[in-house]
């Protein structure tokens, strides 16, 4: 029989039990997030300390900024769900932890004064600690001023004015558009983690499967000028549900045609929405994974991954999926 395995470590703290676990993972939000609830009574173990366990409360025991490290997984083999930091405490009766990933210590980071002709690359070396690893586009933001901001304010306006993604992946922070001209992701169709319906998901009730003609949006291509000015289209059905992309540098014909792609990708006929499945295979978002229908094959497909909610607890461990579009 298979069973729930877990390691959670809280400061100087480790743990292979919990009461429930939520964490939230999205190349939309700067931050993923965890949720950790305790049982009532702890009987705690310092690692390395005392071969003694002792009962105690929460009160002193962990502070904001303690390290947090949460793997979830079957009997033992555990896969590292979420890194971060304790960024808030409930201290009454069951004990409960909120946590944030790397980017809670970029909002510790203060810039008092910046002002330089950069690039997206050479700021992120300017104004990032040293210890942090970065992959980034390469993009001109010609005159950049920041006054008292925190890095991930900074990073938070990047991502609001031109259209970026801005987010930590395996405690690296990667910094760039979602749609660019000549960006390709190459796949192993060998390989993709596989969801099969009356197999290993289970529940689709938040899945919905439309044609091409059934689908209505409008796509607005925004192209980001060296000199911060911006041009956009819009194609599609202006009724439509209504998506925003954005592009750097690009001419007016390749926007056009840039737009023109878009939204034929968002048009497909496939699946839309999230399902439920197990903590295993264990996804990310950004990973590609295929959909199998085996009662109906002509709606098997691959798809993005936009989010991942997984829940660990008494009632079990989950993953909800969220599908970002069909490629």
């Amino acid at each position: 029989m298979i069973r729930l395995t877990s390691n959670i470590t809280l400061g100087d703290y480790k743990f292979d039990f919990v009461n429930n676990v939520e964490i939230t993972s999205t190349w939309e939000r700067l931050t993923d997030t965890a949720r950790i609830v305790m049982p009532r009574k702890l009987r705690l173990k310092k690692d390395g300390t005392s071969s003694e366990n002792i009962t105690v409360g929460v009160d002193g025991l962990w502070r904001r900024g303690d390290l947090v490290e949460i793997n979830l997984g079957y009997d033992n083999i555990n896969d590292r769900r979420f890194t971060g930091f304790i960024t808030g405490i409930q201290t009454k009766l069951p004990p409960e932890f909120w946590c944030e990933d790397a980017m809670w210590q970029l909002k510790q980071v203060s810039i008092p004064k910046y002002t330089k002709t950069v690039g997206l690359r050479q700021l992120l070396t300017d104004i990032l600690p040293s210890t942090f690893s970065f992959v980034a586009d390469d993009i001109d933001l010609s005159k950049f001023r920041i006054t008292r901001a925190s890095v991930a304010e900074v990073l938070d306006y990047i991502r609001r004015t031109y259209g970026l993604s801005a987010y930590f992946r395996d405690s690296v922070l990667y910094v760039g558009f979602a749609y660019q001209l000549g960006r390709t992701t190459e796949l192993n169709e060998n390989n993709l983690l596989e969801f099969g319906f009356y197999k290993n998901i289970i529940d689709d009730s938040n899945l919905s499967y439309l044609r091409d003609d059934d689908v209505s949006i409008q796509v607005t291509a925004v192209n980001v000028h060296p000199d911060n000015t911006r041009t956009e289209i819009k194609v599609g059905d202006p009724f439509g549900d209504q998506r925003t992309m954005y592009f750097y540098n690009v001419s007016a014909q390749t926007l056009q045609d840039l737009a023109t792609e878009a939204l034929e990708k968002l048009k497909y006929e496939g699946f839309r929405g999230s399902f439920t499945t197990f903590l295993q295979p264990y996804v990310k978002h950004g990973d590609a994974i295929r959909l199998v229908d085996p009662l109906i094959p002509d709606r098997n497909g691959i798809y993005l991954v936009r989010q991942v909610v997984t829940t660990f607890g008494m009632e079990g461990g989950r993953q909800e999926i969220t599908l970002d579009r069909k490629i």
